[in-house]
């Protein structure tokens, strides 16, 4: 381990000499210890005692300024070679596994001359955090003389996956620990002489940890004493806070809310145009402050923060009300005004708070269970009076509520909203626009019946004579669902369409032609689910151009969705490739998380329910919740359901059934409760269970034939034959119907078939364990390791591979490494 007696004074134990020794060796080290064990002290002395050749890239990341993991790394890399990291962040996030080659090649072209060591500070405080898979494939994709080093705490440490890999050099806290030895010799380095039973009384008392050692060692070399190390507050007290000045003091008060600060954020905390030479000499001598001089940032260890901020709450009451005023007009200034919020908030400065340019936007964006409680403690807090006096922004507050499906809330808020603005002494015309955005926000709650929907959007444009200038609506129109038939077809298919295409343009008035061409892509859904493939054809392609020319990207999505369906249906490779060209092209390039959840709907809708591509591993998985809005669930719940079909997991699937069809049926969703009774239908035949498979199969039917929606059974025919032969015999079903559902599956088998092998040529004869393998294979794994990670032999695996050489025509490993990757782009 390491510590110091001043910044330029440290000891290093034998035990961490030999693990940093291995930094150049490895491509990802993982830095684990809590705070307080020298765990970036260790990694920056080691980097800059480097030949001057190395390169070294540090970013730390601040508790206030969180950011996601994949945007950290491509920070990370782009500051060593920016075309790099513009070509990294070019990807989409959450990853879809087209994008590992594509990282992959990007990662290998990077530039650099000599060694390049790539640091993430603080990386406890990353969000977002990428798949484990993801990560592994990004640190070994480095090229050589590229290192990543990850320096966290244990509250958030790298997944246990990644640092048991042979390959990582983990670093943990028995490394940084001190043992007996070290601490004499660490006290012998500051010339403090230590009996061997001193020396183990320390190691005692501080546990090993270094800053206990450290600051121990202060101690004693004042008072001549040792101290107990368990109270840290006392130890800082005694060696670093007693040491400062009154000036120094009140400087580092009133800058506690910041774990990292530039001079131009210090000179507006502390109310001063400059900061005295003395101040900053203490920065720099201080043992618990770094300066990157660099960023030109000075950043404050968390044991002397914490310390200061007990300090802070011991101060009067005006004093910490000032300093936390100022903290919330500095990010205020800054135009952070959800950190403004907060700070306000926390002094009870709610016509400040209010005051704030707060957007929709800042709501949506900054989604999270932490924001849900500072909006509903504000509300909670916020005195009537006050609430009164900004009805603007308590209509974006009820905004909020809706995204956290506070309804009830909602409602109440919006009632309380509109009887300030009727006693208000506002303008009558203020007063009707205010009143129409109430109406317009509270007609969301009718979702998923537009009729009732719309009744409040015609309204609400009468009231504000025109669209909202409030409720920002720049966000997905189907909050990330890839088909409008899923989100408005309730009962009757033919009906619910001609609502939406009557009161749609009700909508458009009030929200500024937000989800223009959403009836045509309606429209063109229904089409294709009865059958009619030509004329939807038609329909989807004047749909994409209509959401185009609007500027509907969520829309468009939903078009080249449906365009790349109806190419399947009619065995149209080139057209299909063409849509989901478009589709990922588009969807990407927009690096919303939610389009990109969007787009992994419809791969894995046409991997599992067309077998074309795969099924991205959180919906197959049943990563829901943490990915789609609670309005998409159902859609994502059916191919999961269809992934769990499909993986002969019908235990499962059964075992759940109720709960999946009791989503579907919550707003209702017909399109999921059609496709979720057929899935679970499927699982019960499987399982033996004939009266509950029938029972399923029933539920779905009495919605599908009515309406003509018989594609869904026409695509999991093969599956359902046997239970509709029975329907037929008990007289559940007409002989008609079952001949319809017939004859479209047999287009459908026959279309989508020619369409597979066209797109995926011999790939369309391997098993999914022979494509399993031949993935394996192009990551570079052995035979060995191939076998391990699959549970399988050696002889199995060599079976498998001379199957996939024989199929694709290939003579080597290296040559069905290329060949798949063709294939898979």
């Amino acid at each position: 381990m390491i510590c110091a007696a001043s910044k330029k004074d440290y000891y290093f134990s034998e035990r961490i000499r030999r693990r940093m020794e291995r930094i150049p060796s490895h491509r990802l080290t993982a830095v684990e210890a809590p705070s307080g064990f020298g765990k970036t002290t260790a990694v920056r002395e080691y980097l800059s005692a480097l030949s001057d050749g190395a390169r070294v890239v540090w970013r730390t990341i601040g508790e206030e300024n969180r950011l996601g993991e994949w945007e950290v790394l491509c920070r990370v890399v782009g500051e060593a070679d920016p075309q790099c990291g513009n070509e990294l962040g070019a990807l989409a996030v959450p990853w879809d596994d087209e994008c590992l080659p594509r990282m992959e090649a990007a990662l290998a072209a990077m530039r650099h001359d000599g060694e390049v060591y790539l640091v993430v500070d603080n990386y406890q405080f990353v969000r977002s955090r990428i798949p484990e898979r993801y990560l592994r494939a990004f640190y070994g994709a480095l090229p050589e003389g590229v290192h990543l080093i990850l320096v966290t705490q244990l509250v958030n440490p790298v997944p246990r996956a990644i640092v048991v890999d042979a390959q990582v050099n983990h670093i943990r806290r028995e490394h940084l620990d001190f043992d007996t030895a070290d601490i004499a010799a660490y006290y012998g380095q500051l010339g403090l002489r230590l009996t061997g039973e001193q020396a183990e009384g320390i190691r005692r008392l501080t546990g090993g940890w270094a800053a206990g050692v450290y600051l121990t060692a202060l101690a004693y070399s004042e008072a001549g004493t040792l101290q107990a190390a368990n109270d840290v507050g006392a130890l800082i007290r005694a060696t670093v806070w007693n040491k400062l000045s009154g000036a120094d003091r009140l400087f580092l008060l009133r800058l506690c809310n910041f774990g990292s600060f530039d001079l131009e954020t210090a000179r507006f905390l502390n109310e001063t145009d400059w900061i005295d030479e003395n101040i900053l000499d203490m920065l720099e001598r201080n043992g618990f402050v770094w300066h990157d001089m660099v960023e030109r940032r000075y950043y404050v260890h968390s044991i002397l923060q914490l310390y200061v901020k007990k300090e802070f709450d011991a101060c009067s009451g005006a004093f910490r009300e000032r300093v936390l005023r100022l903290t919330a007009q500095w990010h205020e200034k800054q135009g952070d005004n959800f950190l403004a919020l907060r700070y306000y908030a926390l002094i009870g400065d709610f016509r400040a708070a209010l005051s704030l340019p707060l957007a929709t936007s800042d709501f949506s964006s900054n989604a999270s269970a932490e924001n849900r409680k500072l909006l509903l403690s504000v509300l909670d807090r916020c005195p009537p009076e006050i609430r009164a006096e900004f009805p603007r922004a308590m209509i974006v507050f009820a905004f909020a509520l809706f995204i956290y499906n506070e309804t009830e809330r909602v409602v109440a808020l919006a009632r309380e909203v509109e009887r300030n603005v009727a006693a208000s002494a506002m303008s009558d015309e203020e007063k009707r626009r205010l009143t129409g955005e109430i109406v317009f926000l509270t007609a969301f709650l009718a979702h998923n019946d537009f009729a009732a929907m719309a009744a409040g959007y015609k309204r609400a444009v009468e009231l504000m004579g025109g669209p909202t200038s409030i409720i920002n609506m720049k966000g997905p129109w189907t909050f990330g669902a890839p088909s409008i038939l899923y989100m408005f077809y309730r009962s009757a298919a033919e009906c619910d369409v001609q609502i939406l295409e009557k009161n749609l343009p009700y909508y458009l008035a009030a929200a500024r032609g937000h989800g223009a061409g959403a009836d045509v892509v309606m429209r063109g859904e229904l089409q294709f689910n009865r059958g009619d493939f030509e004329v939807a054809e038609i329909t989807a392609h004047r749909a994409a151009y209509a959401a185009r020319e609007a500027q509907q990207l969520n829309v468009e999505l939903c078009a080249h969705f449906l365009l790349a369906q109806i190419a399947l249906a009619i065995g149209d490779a080139a057209e299909y490739r063409s849509a989901v060209g478009a589709l990922r092209e588009k969807a990407r390039a927009s690096k919303s998380a939610v389009h990109l959840n969007m787009l992994g709907l419809c791969e894995g809708f046409l991997g599992a329910e067309c077998g074309v591509g795969k099924v991205p591993g959180w919906l197959a998985e049943g990563d829901v919740a943490s990915r789609v809005r609670f309005m998409t669930r159902p859609y994502a719940n059916v191919v999961y359901a269809k992934s769990l079909l499909d993986a002969k997991k019908y235990a499962r699937l059964a075992g759940i059934g109720a709960e999946l069809e009791k989503a579907a049926a919550f707003y209702p969703n017909a399109m999921a409760r059609i496709y979720t009774g057929l899935h679970v239908a499927a699982a019960h035949e499987a399982l033996g269970a004939a009266e509950e498979a029938e029972r399923a199969l029933r539920g779905a039917l009495d919605i599908a034939l009515p309406d003509g929606v018989i594609l869904p059974l026409a695509q999991n025919f093969g599956a359902l034959s046997p239970i509709l032969k029975r329907l037929l015999a008990r007289e559940f079903l007409n002989a008609a119907a079952l001949k319809r559902i017939s004859a479209l599956a047999k287009v459908w088998s026959q279309n989508l078939q020619c369409a597979r092998a066209a797109l995926l040529g011999a790939a369309a004869l391997l098993s999914e364990r022979e494509r399993e393998v031949a993935g394996l294979v192009a990551r570079g794994l052995t035979n060995d390791e191939i076998a391990r990670q699959m549970h399988v032999s050696v002889a199995t695996v060599k079976s498998f591979l001379t199957r996939a050489f024989r199929k694709t025509g290939v003579a080597s490993r290296a040559e069905l490494a290329a060949w798949l990757l063709r294939w898979e782009n």
